[in-house]
């Protein structure tokens, strides 16, 4: 979604909705406003915060401690259900942050290699830039001149349930504090879809029979399917994943709670209950956290500005803030080899045994044999995505039983930091172009010419017997490229809703948002609506 476009959006969900549409039906590669567009590139893996957490708009709204006092002579106890919903909006800024170069789309070649000795490769005449291998992708035709583009336009849509329920544990009315307990947690059903589309500009004749054993695939379809890959595939359709996404439990402590001020602070914990990634599919959906185990404080206060007691109506100011901390755990990413971006789709030699195996078969089995790339350099990783930070501000005006309010939201998420769970052992190496066990350690997944041809150097060391000099270390891993970066995203939201008077006061609160990211492209931005029930006892 163009960035430029103003944030009143919020309130014209049907049209962002249209402009989604439309720009699905325009694949065409677009330049980038500004360095904030595309500062994140070639990523394997996106944290999206899951909906209905603390201090978020639609968890806070219409549901504060009021609500706990509510019923007079009660057990002072509440409890609410939300039914909510979301759909992202940045597909393009999203496609920069998982392709390479900061690109939405990719022309994806193929060509025929030379020998290892002085006759080059033969490159492909094209009238736009190569930025993908074929060959890389095990993608060999019978005529050897396979073309097409591909892009991708990722979404995210949420639908799901949340539920909340407080209690107080003890109370002195006359001082109007006690200590309370609560617990909450949501239900979701997650749904990622990449939208690959592929247009083929030249076929090539279809798969050749005859290469890598006959498991060569015919197009960048099938190679993101093909069964060779362990990870890192792309799907053509929705994946969805539904579970708890983590249960908060807190206990907190009401410092003031009488007209015309409130103030409390709480302690928690944050159970993980939903999915870890595994990587086997690129945007995967997680439910949760990513289940990682956190601790979590944070306080609420509100002041009353205005009152006319005579129409029974008030004006409020109301404040939300919420931090956690999300201990490491391991998890399965896919990392990038440094300066190299997508680097982890690309022909490796799995040990120097492989590479000998290569050199002793005939043609074409000598060429083709190598390991891909992404089942190599995918790994077990220590993630610990330590510090978020959400808080919501808002004005609330009550007119008797009715009830409206508008304010923003901040959520802050720092960068994740990862480190190897195992230590990396040294054997994988670059596959030369030609393959038969040599090596090229400066080849890239772009087909480059002056990379691809360095054997014509004399000085270079690609035979088998130099394999030792053209292993991958582990200073040569990205794993900043498995990480899901620093992000700020701001949310403004309005709703309101009705408090009926029955013996357990019953409230229903409709409300609407929209989050946007200025911060760079790695925050999704999205719209959401959601519907609450609940009551006081």
């Amino acid at each position: 979604m163009n960035k430029s476009r103003s944030y009143i959006l919020l309130v014209l969900f049907a049209l962002v909705s249209g402009s989604a549409l439309a720009n699905d039906c325009c694949r065409t590669e677009c330049s980038v406003e500004n360095s904030c567009d595309c500062e994140i590139t070639s990523r394997s893996y996106l944290a999206v915060r899951p909906m209905f957490q603390s201090s978020s708009p639609e968890k806070v709204s219409g549901f504060r401690s009021d609500r706990l006092h509510a019923k007079e002579d009660g057990w002072h106890g509440t409890a609410e259900m939300a039914l909510f919903g979301s759909k992202s909006t940045n597909d393009r800024e999203l496609a920069r942050y998982f392709f390479p170069f900061c690109k939405t789309s990719l022309i994806v070649e193929e060509f025929q290699g030379g020998d290892s000795g002085s006759n080059p490769v033969v490159l492909p005449t094209s009238s736009k830039p190569i930025d993908v291998l074929a060959n890389h992708f095990n993608i060999f035709t019978v005529n050897g001149d396979f073309k097409s583009e591909i892009s991708i336009r990722p979404e995210q849509s949420v639908v799901g349930a949340g539920f909340q329920f407080r209690k107080a544990l003890s109370m002195d009315e006359e001082k109007g504090r006690g200590f309370f307990t609560s617990v909450s947690f949501p239900i979701q059903r997650v749904s990622n879809n990449l939208k690959l589309k592929e247009t083929v500009l030249r076929d090539g004749g279809g798969a050749s029979p005859t290469r890598d054993s006959g498991t060569a695939v015919a197009n960048m379809t099938e190679a993101f399917s093909q069964t060779q890959w362990q990870f890192g595939k792309i799907k053509t359709r929705s994946m969805s994943k539904t579970g708890v996404a983590d249960i908060e439990f807190k206990v907190g402590y009401e410092w003031i709670q009488e007209d015309p001020f409130h103030l409390e602070s709480y302690l928690g914990i944050l159970i993980p209950t939903g999915n870890k990634p595994n990587s086997q599919f690129l945007f995967e959906p997680v439910v949760g956290h990513g289940r990682h185990w956190g601790m979590m404080l944070g306080n609420s206060l509100g002041i009353q500005i205005w009152e006319d007691q005579a129409k029974d109506r008030q004006f409020r100011m109301e404040y939300a803030s919420h931090t956690q901390y999300l201990f490491r755990n391991t998890q399965c990413r896919s990392v990038d080899l440094k300066c190299k971006p997508w680097s982890r789709y690309i022909e490796l030699y799995r040990n120097e045994e492989e590479a000998t195996s290569a050199s002793t078969f005939s043609s074409p089995r000598n060429a083709d044999f190598a390991t891909p790339g992404i089942n190599v350099l995918t790994m077990p990783l220590k993630v610990r995505p330590g510090f978020q930070h959400n808080m919501t501000t808002a004005a609330v005006f009550r007119s008797r039983a009715w009830r409206v309010e508008g304010g923003y939201n901040l959520f802050c998420r720092q960068s994740e930091c990862i480190k190897l769970a195992c230590p990396w052992i040294q054997g994988p190496a670059i596959k030369y172009d030609t393959g038969n066990g040599l090596t090229n350690p400066v080849r890239d997944i772009t087909g480059n010419a002056r990379l691809e041809t360095i054997a014509n150097n004399t000085t270079t060391r690609i035979a088998l017997t130099d394999y030792k000099y053209n292993m991958i270390k582990e200073s040569d891993l990205d794993l900043v490229s498995a990480s899901s970066p620093t992000v700020i995203t701001h949310t403004v939201y309005a709703a309101g809703g009705y408090t009926f008077d029955y013996d357990y006061p019953t409230f229903v609160t409709v409300g609407g948002s929209y989050e946007f990211n200025k911060s760079n492209n790695a925050g999704v931005e999205r719209w959401a609506m959601w519907a609450k029930l609940g009551l006081s006892f």
